[in-house]
């Protein structure tokens, strides 16, 4: 009779963990995938210059983290700069301002919940942020280029109108 009872307190305490888990719990189970978003995050901050390449990197520990079978990323003028796993019909849209977030829910994850949802907000926000700072960064650069562009016509044309003064 105590295995019995001992065999039921372990199933409800498995059902309950697997249906609520205590968000403890949530954390010690979401450590790897949270880690990974963080080498991912510091990859975007220092190396990242290609839009696609952010939503590439972010792409596969974000769906992971919140436990999504895929998870598609669009820019704000809707092109999709990355996909990772399968987007089907069971999605949820996180929108940004700049991004947005396709992900699908998994068997593992049926549906999200608010933890989930606010994670994938943060990271959507993020991201934003990511791609934001590369259309700036490629702005400049074709800044740079013009004035360079700029500064060589005008030595030329010192160089020759020099070059006619002295003729």
């Amino acid at each position: 009779a105590l295995v019995v009872q001992l065999m039921g307190f372990a199933s409800i305490l498995g059902f309950y963990l697997g249906i609520d888990p205590p968000r403890i719990v949530r954390a010690y189970w979401r450590m790897p995938e949270q880690t990974r978003l963080q080498e991912a995050w510091r990859g975007l901050v220092t190396l990242a210059v290609d839009r696609s390449e952010i939503a590439a990197r972010i792409a596969a520990p974000a769906a992971e983290l919140v436990g999504a079978r895929g998870l598609l990323v669009i820019d704000g003028a809707g092109n999709e700069l990355a996909s990772w796993g399968t987007v089907d019909s069971d999605r949820v849209v996180i929108e940004e301002e700049g991004v947005t977030f396709v992900a699908s829910t998994s068997p593992y994850a049926p549906f999200f919940g608010q933890d989930e949802l606010r994670t994938l907000h943060t990271i959507a926000g993020l991201t934003a942020t990511a791609l934001d700072r590369v259309r700036l960064f490629e702005q400049e650069h074709e800044t740079r280029l013009a004035l360079e562009r700029a500064n060589e016509l005008m030595t030329n044309f010192v160089a020759l109108a020099a070059h006619e003064l002295r003729t």
